[in-house]
Order: structure tokens, then C-alpha cells, then sequence
């Protein structure tokens, strides 16, 4: 029987096997490697990293643990990464058992799209373990574009203004990695300002220290690119790519607003599309999610409306899934949570002054 080691620290010729593992298999994650936890390790109290037998081979994955004066919980994050679907059950019986003994409840979201396997795990989640799941912005769905296609046949596909507007950036705009990090910090102002036209909070060290994280690892270990889009010699946007498993995400992008009337995005994306359609293993370009939810009150449907530009095949994955092991204290959290985002929600819609028209 299969058996789950767990460890809050991965080192030396485990940690190349861990990643190799949750980073190659067909449904890889990323957000699993401890490459990205490393860029993200202030933003949870402790991590705990688990696989079976002495090399990874069936399943791997990682908790993050959150600690506040409410409760002690986790979630992995477009994870576990399992091989073979069909095991998916074995492991989440081990995954349930320890995070009853250690959290107040734990949050899971798959790095897989909706199959016969993930229905078959949430109907016995449910009914064994009480699994809870809401009908909000934490389920996940994404837009997709198919890499077996030609570019061509891609780039026909485009919606008439963002071809026309692909064919302008082209003209005006050049498109580069960085050099160094006064460039990556060059892409960190754009982001910025684009935070704040949009009434979004902005924290200019951390956003530094991000991104900075970020640019390395990307090249250090070639898991994606950064872009930065040049306008007469100045720094007016940028996107960043992730290879995740068999995707290439699309996974932030910023645009100066001083230069809106500028196609700054579309050419990016179209680059990034042109990237991981020659990439070994790489079938999907993940347009890096589409909300559902979103209505014209929200800036993300505008977000979503410029993506459609792209590709209109939405890919939905399992519904978020909620381990409750002390139903006081989540309730709580809950609604604490709740009363913020409804504050942080229309602060942002009162402070936005800007959206880019989508073409």
C-alpha cells in the first residue's frame, strides 16, 4: 500500500526529485514546485511537503499552512500532483487523515480539469470525508487554446480587433526579457500605477521583492518568461509565463496607463502563445483564468471580455473542496473574511478611474 512521508523541509537530491515529479507530470503544477514556494514564503506562516516512499512517484504535493488568531489552517494549491487519476482516492484518504490531526480544516483545489476520476473523488469525498464546496470565485476555470492547432490557424482564430491590434504592436512596440533587475524594477513602477488607477492596494517594497524573486527563478530554472513591452525606449508593460506540466500560463501582465491607446498586452500574449506552441510536452496555452462569476460591476469582467479575444473554449476544473474539522471556528473565519471582501470589493469599483476598452 502506498504510504505518504511528510516534511516541512525538502533538501538536496530530494528536493530535485520532488520537483522533477510535480513539475513533468502530465498534470504538473508549478504552484506545487518548491520553487514557487520559495518566491511566495511570506505569504504563509509554515509549509509541509508530502510524497510517497523515498522518490516521488505516484504523488506529491504541499500544504500551506496559514496561523492567525482564529485557527490554524491549509490549502494546496492546484494540487495534489497525482500520476495516475485513478489514485487519486488512496491519496486523499492520507491527505484527510493528517490535515484532521494538524488543521482546523483545509482547502484543496486540483491542478486538473473536471474528469470521470475527479467526479468519481467528489462524490466519495462527500459522502466519506464531508467534503463542503461553495458556488463562488474560489472554483476555478480557465480559457484555453488548443497547441495541436497550426500558429496560423491560432493567430485566424484571434478576434478581428486583437489581430489588428497584434499587427500595430508590432509595428510600434518592441518586446524583450529583461537585462537586469532595473528593468524588472521598470516593470514593477508600470505594475504599480496600474494598481493604483484601478483603486487596488499597492506595497512598493514587497512588489519589488517580488517580482525580483520571481524573475530569477523563471531563469534560473527556465519556467517561464518575462516580458517587457518598450515604448521609444521606455518600460510600458510587460506579461510573465509559466510552464506548469503540459500548460504554458498566462500569468500576470501589466500595461501603463498613461499609454492605453497602445495594444501593450495583445502582442505579448500572441508571443507567448508563439513560445509554448514550440515547447516539447506543451499542448495548452492557459489564458490564466476566466471568472464566471463576474458581471459589468467588476473589473474582471472586463478582463474576461479582453481574453475572449483570444479563445472562447473555457476549460472548468473540480469544485474548490472544503475539509471541515472544526465548524466553529471556520464559521468565524468565514464570515470575518466575508465582511472584508465586501469592503476591499466596492473600494476598488469607487476608486476605479480607468478600463481598457476591450477591442
Amino acid at each position: 500500500m502506498m504510504k505518504l512521508v511528510f516534511r516541512e523541509q525538502v533538501n538536496g537530491s530530494e528536493q530535485l526529485e520532488y520537483n522533477n515529479f510535480v513539475l513533468s507530470s502530465p498534470y504538473g503544477s508549478i504552484y506545487q514546485s518548491t520553487h514557487w514556494i520559495n518566491i511566495h514564503n511570506d505569504s504563509f506562516s509554515k509549509k509541509v511537503f508530502f510524497w510517497d516512499g523515498e522518490v516521488p512517484d505516484i504523488a506529491a504535493g504541499v500544504f500551506l499552512v496559514h496561523q492567525n488568531p482564529l485557527a490554524t489552517f491549509a490549502e494546496i494549491q492546484f494540487g495534489p500532483v497525482v500520476k495516475d487519476p485513478n489514485r487519486l482516492i488512496e491519496v486523499f484518504e492520507q491527505l484527510i487523515s493528517y490535515g484532521a490531526k494538524h488543521f482546523q480544516w483545509l482547502r484543496i483545489a486540483l491542478p486538473c480539469p473536471i474528469s470521470n476520476e475527479t467526479e468519481r473523488l467528489e462524490r466519495i469525498a462527500i459522502k466519506k470525508w464531508g467534503m463542503k464546496f461553495d458556488f463562488d470565485r474560489s472554483n476555478w476555470a480557465t480559457l484555453i487554446i488548443d497547441l495541436n492547432e497550426t500558429k496560423e490557424n491560432i493567430f485566424k482564430s484571434f478576434r478581428k480587433g486583437h489581430k489588428a491590434a497584434i499587427r500595430k504592436a508590432q509595428r510600434l512596440l518592441v518586446l524583450k526579457e529583461p537585462d537586469n533587475m532595473a528593468e524588472v524594477e521598470g516593470f514593477v513602477t508600470v505594475f504599480l500605477r496600474m494598481r493604483r488607477r484601478r483603486g487596488l492596494p499597492v506595497n512598493e517594497k514587497r512588489g519589488k521583492e517580488y517580482f525580483s524573486r520571481l524573475w530569477t527563478v523563471l531563469s534560473e530554472y527556465d519556467l517561464g518568461r518575462f516580458y517587457l513591452v518598450h515604448y521609444e525606449n521606455n518600460i510600458i508593460g510587460g506579461e510573465i509565463f509559466l510552464c506548469s506540466g503540459n500548460r504554458y500560463i498566462y500569468y500576470k501582465g501589466a500595461a501603463d496607463p498613461e499609454y492605453r491607446k497602445l495594444p501593450i498586452t495583445h502582442m505579448a500574449i500572441w508571443q507567448g502563445v508563439k513560445d509554448a506552441h514550440e515547447l516539447d510536452g506543451v499542448s495548452i496555452f492557459d489564458l490564466g483564468g476566466y471568472n464566471i462569476f463576474a458581471d459589468e460591476t467588476d473589473q474582471i469582467y472586463f478582463i474576461n471580455r479582453f481574453k475572449e479575444g483570444f479563445t472562447k473554449e473555457i476549460e472548468f476544473f473540480p469544485k474548490t473542496q472544503y475539509y471541515i474539522f472544526n465548524p466553529l471556528r471556520y464559521q468565524l473565519y468565514k464570515k470575518s473574511r466575508a465582511a472584508r471582501d465586501r469592503v476591499m470589493h466596492l473600494y476598488r469599483n469607487f476608486r476605479v478611474r480607468d478600463r481598457e476598452p476591450v477591442k
